[in-house]
């Protein structure tokens, strides 16, 4: 809530993390003149249940759209249902600005493999006649920054198997990832992937200087 009291967010579609799915939050989002997108999860295990229940049943009333896309050898089918209809929703006022809610349902098939089952995710949002295919473009851009950020950290930089617990020992280390990626993505005069650039500072102290001053 201190960062959102900070930053220029009016005329913005703020996501966060289910952490971020609070009534406060929502509501000083909205004060910021900004609109939400925030994720229903086990946080709130009966309006999950409650919005799950609801597109079991009107799916077919529902806005809809779909996107179909391939990378790194697999098809990633995202679908998403949208509606405005929350009247039914128990305390739906109490969440500032609420709008309506959304489903979106990923798929993804790997060559040459079975499909896996489908990830679904629920969603409140806050900003009025928002589009099934909006609130998969925003959902995809949200997902984009977990994975261009939280996937570098965790396998590349193995972030997840770290167990620093003296004092700011992993808040340190957590920072000076973060400088070393930018660093590292800020200089492309090499064409390799972050990993492959790393090895290259290794073997290379013309290279590690080159990193240092981009």
């Amino acid at each position: 809530p201190q960062l959102l009291k900070m930053l220029e967010l009016n005329g913005c579609i703020v996501t966060i993390d289910a952490m971020g799915t609070q009534k406060e939050i929502a509501e000083t989002i909205r004060s910021k003149g900004a609109d939400y997108v925030l994720p229903v999860k086990d946080n709130h295990p009966n309006l999950r249940k409650d919005i799950e229940l609801y597109f079991s049943t009107e799916k077919a009333q529902c806005d809809y759209a779909k996107t179909v896309e391939k990378s790194h050898g697999r098809y990633e089918k995202r679908e998403c249902w949208l509606t405005e209809d929350i009247d039914w929703m128990e305390d739906s006022e109490k969440w500032c600005g609420l709008s309506g809610i959304g489903m979106i349902r990923s798929t993804i098939h790997k060559i040459d493999a079975e499909a896996t089952e489908p990830t679904v995710h629920y969603v409140l949002f806050s900003k009025s006649g928002m589009t099934a295919a909006e609130l998969l473009e925003v959902k995809r851009r949200h997902w984009a920054i977990e994975n261009s950020l939280h996937w570098v950290l965790d396998v590349q930089f193995g972030e997840d198997n770290m167990r620093m617990r003296v004092k700011n020992a992993a808040e340190n280390m957590n920072i000076l990832r973060h400088m070393t990626m930018n660093l590292l993505k800020a200089e492309t005069s090499y064409k390799g992937s972050i990993n492959l650039k790393r090895k290259k500072c290794l073997l290379s102290p013309g290279y590690l200087l080159k990193v240092f001053s981009s």
